[in-house]
């Protein structure tokens, strides 16, 4: 069966989906509940046979030691079988997280890296953390007591219409009004616990920014102000959840008003018959204690699967505001993959990199920012692109590393489409540099093996000399760069690059932080090494491209060569 597309599936019903990922907990939670519902039965039976054997017929207690063993071991079992069903529901809230989480995963490496960056850490941290686990609660208590809510009020339904038809016409009539009225009432749940996510998700960005920045926040005498700014923000965080709170106990005390005003009806009537006032429902046979006290123990019971729902409501309106935010990452554009079979092959020597017609235009844009744009460069050929800002030429990189997708065009290397390519082998034939290169917490030799985890020391010295990076490899980098400057940065990449041996190489301003002497050194290294592979370099320093094969200016989104 086909699934909907996820920008047309609204959140209660991909909610649903997910807990079907658990139908093997979902039958066993089920099932005990099932039992444990039976057993109440069994043990309103038993009680109510005791008290009408002893009050009515004067039974002495040794006469009814069997029914009260009955009662006891059914307590006994059906404490068991609750922690049971308690350990079973979890792990259906257990698996849907596991596995939302592992498809917000997956989907965050299909997407491009640029939209990713676009996510706050401290939102994208929320998500995962905060919002997937609101998830738990909807699986393994609300959708279970959906299933209970229905099931167990029937079983108790064919149990006193039998004894008592009026009875079990209170019961029916009365109990639509329990979900109806918890509808009512959570009606506006949803939105809250919505703006609560919300309100947190940018609780969480904040901090994060802050502790980012805390170092220049001290620096302009700003950490006091942001203390506060945070302060207000979590103040007002406390105030949303309290608005749900008060609306979780407004419905929790409706649902027990009507559950309690029906108990007390079918209690009254019940009264009225055993005192001889009322004789309808009975089908003529009079209504005894014993019939009167099993249906009048059996009423809270069917009351109750409707009452734990109204209170499960709220985990529910929870979920569906944690479901918006999730589907909201899941529905993002992942970049295309559609042939995963179709492979780039490469040789010794570079690729050959082909582009025709070329249109790309960034959302929201008046103007495409690559216009018409075709060129062909041959294997190990060396490929300068100029221009003034702004005009393309880091977008055309991105193009070409796959980050992005032409709204029209083609891109080929060796021959091979990139609407056909796998985007593993794509970017498995590609190293690039970017303006802003990203490192993580860690040494540096952790940071220029992650291209090549398997490299060995060897080869990993051999790319940082080759980067012109002064630094030890076991030289630790903290959050943010700390501990080194922009250009060791840049050189830490770039030795990434080197690494990696790829057999086309893009880089984008490579020496933009570096002085006169390392971007001699760098550019020195890029022409010695430009027989192994294919380079496209976008920079302003027209001194460090004097020895490219070819230099092409973009101009309006179209380049023109200019040697």
């Amino acid at each position: 069966m086909e699934h909907a597309p996820l920008s047309l599936i609204k959140p209660s019903r991909w909610l649903m989906q997910q807990v079907k990922r658990a139908q093997g907990w979902l039958y066993l939670t089920v099932l005990l509940g099932l039992l444990s519902g039976l057993l109440i039965i069994l043990q309103a039976y038993w009680l109510a046979r005791v008290i009408d054997q002893a009050c009515m017929h004067h039974q002495a207690i040794a006469a009814l030691w069997p029914e009260l063993l009955g009662i006891l071991l059914c307590f006994l079992v059906r404490a068991g079988i609750l922690g049971l069903k308690s350990w079973a529901s979890f792990h259906i809230g257990a698996s849907v997280r596991a596995h939302v989480r592992e498809a917000l995963t997956a989907h965050l490496l299909k997407i491009s890296p640029l939209k990713v960056a676009q996510i706050s850490s401290g939102a994208l941290s929320a998500l995962m953390l905060e919002q997937v686990e609101a998830l738990q609660n909807f699986c393994a208590r609300y959708y279970p007591q959906m299933i209970f809510a229905v099931l167990l009020p029937i079983l108790i339904l064919v149990m006193v219409f039998p004894h008592n038809w009026i009875a079990g016409l209170v019961l029916l009539i009365t109990a639509p009004l329990i979900p109806l009225f918890m509808a009512l009432v959570g009606m506006g749940a949803s939105a809250l616990h919505r703006e609560n996510f919300v309100a947190l998700e940018r609780l969480g960005a904040k901090f994060v920014d802050v502790l980012q920045g805390f170092a220049t926040l001290k620096l302009f005498d700003q950490s006091q102000h942001q203390a506060q700014v945070i302060e207000r923000s979590a103040a007002g965080y406390r105030q949303k959840t309290m608005r749900v709170l008060r609306v979780a106990f407004l419905s929790s005390a409706t649902l027990e008003f009507f559950a309690s005003l029906s108990i007390a009806l079918i209690a009254t009537w019940l009264g009225l018959s055993l005192l001889g006032y009322i004789h309808w429902g009975e089908y003529g046979h009079g209504l005894t204690l014993w019939t009167a006290l099993f249906i009048l123990l059996l009423a809270p019971e069917f009351y109750l699967p409707l009452k734990e729902l109204g209170v499960y409501y709220h985990d529910r309106a929870a979920a569906i505001g944690a479901s918006e935010a999730i589907l909201a990452i899941l529905q993002k554009p992942v970049l295309h993959d559609a042939k995963p079979g179709v492979l780039i092959e490469t040789r010794e020597e570079g690729v050959q990199v082909s582009v025709k017609n070329l249109f790309f235009t960034y959302p929201k844009a008046q103007h495409p920012t690559i216009s018409n744009l075709s060129f062909t460069l041959k294997p190990n050929t060396c490929m300068a692109i100029v221009g003034v800002s702004g005009v393309g030429k880091s977008t055309l990189l991105q193009l070409l590393a796959g980050n992005l997708m032409p709204d029209s065009g083609e891109l080929y290397l060796n021959g091979v489409s990139r609407q056909e390519a796998s985007l593993a082998s794509w970017r498995g034939a590609i190293g690039f540099l970017s303006q802003k290169p990203k490192l993580l917490p860690g040494s540096v030799k952790e940071n220029i093996q992650l291209v090549c985890p398997e490299a060995s020391d060897t080869r990993i010295l051999k790319a940082a000399q080759d980067a012109g990076l002064n630094l030890s490899l076991d030289h630790q980098i903290g959050e943010q760069n700390a501990g080194i400057s922009v250009g060791q940065a840049q050189r830490i990449a770039l030795a990434r690059v080197f690494l990696k041996e790829a057999k086309l190489i893009l880089l984008d301003e490579p020496t933009a932080s570096l002085d006169a002497k390392h971007q001699a050194v760098i550019m020195d290294t890029i022409f010695r090494q430009k027989h192994r592979a294919t380079w496209i370099i976008v920079t302003h320093h027209l001194d460090t491209i004097t020895h490219c094969d070819e230099i092409w200016t973009i101009e309006q989104g179209t380049l023109a060569k200019s040697l």
